[in-house]
């Protein structure tokens, strides 16, 4: 009989033995897959431009490309100038026109829940002022029309790219378009996961600069 009661208690020391071995073998096994065996990330897919692929941790972002980004939207902020100009507003001096790459997340950490900026997104804006009211009716009637981009409201998109268009809350005579491409994976997390400015122009070809609207 003691035979017997000691039965189940010796099978759930075993069962407690191999779930501990087995935890410990699935600990060890991510942990060998973890960059410097702290920290892993998941894959970010980031269309490019006219269906010409994706970008992520496999694939980063080349100077080709990037460069193909910016000429895309560039064309799109530039096609978006001329239906604003027509309602009486002008571009701003105080603030030019311009373009940036600038850091931001194009992995997400798996663990570590604060992630680093591994990637590189375009944006484009125009800050525009006029001589008297337009209302935002007539900017969001003026854009809407323009081919290729779909805006409802203050926002909308034109292929990959998010496109906006701003209203100034203390100063309706101002307004502002901005084209912004998806985050793209510029290189393998390495170290803190964080990418310089220095490799993100080393990339993109620049930081910032003005963009000339004349073409």
């Amino acid at each position: 009989m003691a035979a017997r009661s000691e039965h189940p208690s010796r099978a759930r020391r075993v069962l407690s033995i191999v779930i501990a071995v087995l935890s410990v073998a699935i600990v060890g096994l991510i942990v060998m897959g973890l960059p410097g065996g702290c920290c892993t990330f998941s894959s970010v897919d980031s269309p490019l431009p006219n269906g010409e692929g994706i970008v992520n941790n496999d694939r980063p972002l080349t100077s080709d490309q990037a460069y193909r980004v910016t000429t895309a939207g560039s064309t799109i902020i530039k096609s978006m100038v001329d239906p604003i100009l027509a309602l009486g507003f002008r571009p701003q001096k105080v603030t030019p026109p311009s373009e940036r790459w600038s850091g931001c997340q194009a992995a997400h950490l798996q663990i570590y829940s604060d992630g680093k900026d591994n990637g590189a997104k375009y944006a484009a804006v125009v800050r525009f002022e006029s001589a008297g009211y337009v209302p935002f009716s007539a900017l969001e009637h003026a854009l809407a029309a323009v081919p290729g981009v779909t805006l409802q409201g203050a926002s909308g998109e034109s292929g990959v790219f998010t496109v906006s268009v701003h209203r100034s809350t203390s100063n309706p005579r101002f307004a502002a378009v901005q084209v912004v491409s998806p985050c793209y994976f510029i290189r393998k997390i390495r170290g803190n996961g964080s990418v310089s400015s220095d490799d993100v122009a080393l990339v993109t070809g620049f930081l910032s600069r003005e963009l000339v609207l004349s073409s």
